[in-house]
């Protein structure tokens, strides 16, 4: 019973882990979004904010659920819930987009605190439940020190299909003055070959009034 308990609070503190991982890629990312999506620091600010409002309703009313059916079931089900509005991100091309995703992340992760404390209460004596509720706190701390360490150095083929995943389609099409420089190299090279007939049909022109002189 005692592994048991102990095996529960690990588990309590890789949630957590993933819990804070999971929320702090959004901002780590945001710059590289910032630039191929093209949104302002109001947009953003709104998008941060939909997250606080959605996690703040949530960890009231999540205590009201996981009372009624349980910190086992409770945290699983948040667990999936925030894991797909994570996923959702992926398919954001719109600042609404990443709003309706962070909200979505917000109800899910909401629930997280609320079900390990209830966990600790139930499976721990009172003389382990500090330190059981230490052990999964700390993976607050660990998780946003994973998350700041790990992104920021992972592949750069990894994030750079996120951004493009991101990025709308007409956004990624060249400049216009790209496209201007390359549609004018053809008409360029088109003149300079009529400029080469007229010469030498000159020439020719030329060649033969000498001989009919």
């Amino acid at each position: 019973m005692r592994r048991a308990r102990w095996f529960l609070a690990v588990l309590l503190f890789l949630v957590t882990v993933l819990n804070y991982l999971d929320r702090q890629v959004f901002g780590i990312l945001a710059p590289d979004l910032q630039d191929a999506i093209g949104w302002s620091e109001l947009d953003y600010s709104r998008m941060v904010n939909a997250f606080q409002l959605a996690y703040a309703i949530t960890m009231v009313l999540s205590g009201r659920f996981l009372d009624r059916i349980g910190a086992r079931l409770g945290l699983a089900a948040s667990v999936v819930l925030w894991s797909l509005a994570e996923a959702a991100h992926a398919f954001a091309r719109t600042p609404f987009g990443f709003g309706v995703a962070r909200f979505a992340l917000g109800i899910g992760e909401a629930a997280n605190f609320p079900a390990a404390l209830k966990a600790v209460t139930e499976w721990f004596p009172a003389d382990e439940r500090a330190l059981a509720t230490g052990l999964f706190n700390s993976g607050v701390a660990l998780g946003t020190i994973a998350a700041s360490i790990g992104v920021p150095g992972a592949p750069a083929a990894c994030v750079a299909a996120w951004v493009m995943r991101a990025t709308p389609p007409g956004a990624r099409s060249a400049p216009r003055s790209s496209r201007g420089s390359c549609a004018r190299a053809p008409r360029a090279g088109t003149a300079s070959r009529a400029r080469g007939r007229a010469a030498r049909q000159h020439r020719s022109a030329r060649g033969d009034r000498r001989c009919s002189r």
